[in-house]
């Protein structure tokens, strides 16, 4: 299993570092015919992003060509994991990526970025 830390700077070189996350799966493991559990291997592009930079998300699936894969990326907030943004891909010779942009989640919620402390965001899939 994968382990990530998200690093975000900002034009004036404050930076906010994550704490250390596992993906989640967005399968139903208790029902075998469920698409999603043929999913595997969420990846990042980087460890690290820039405020505004791109992320470029990608996850493995065999037997998958042609279906469409929805990347679902979350924040941790005050009460849990949260929404915090969603991209979709195509699967193409067993892999679908997808381009999400990075803000940090208070600044997209009307907080200034020098007042915000670190954020995690994981991300899961599912076939769609």
């Amino acid at each position: 299993m994968s382990r990530y830390r998200v690093r975000v700077r900002t034009a004036d070189g404050q930076e906010l570092i994550s704490d250390v996350f596992e993906p989640v799966g967005g399968a139903n493991p208790a029902d075998a015919s469920d698409p999603s559990n043929k999913l595997e291997a969420p990846e990042w592009s980087n460890s690290e992003f820039g405020h505004g930079e791109k992320a470029s998300l990608r996850v493995k699936g065999k037997g998958l060509d042609g279906r469409k894969i929805k990347f679902i990326l979350e924040h941790m907030g005050k009460d849990g994991w949260e929404p915090y943004n969603e991209a979709t891909g195509e699967m193409k010779n067993g892999v679908a990526t997808a381009a999400v942009p990075m803000h940090h989640p208070a600044v997209k919620a009307g907080a200034k970025l020098n007042e915000a402390s670190h954020a995690n965001v994981r991300v899961h899939c599912q076939v769609i």
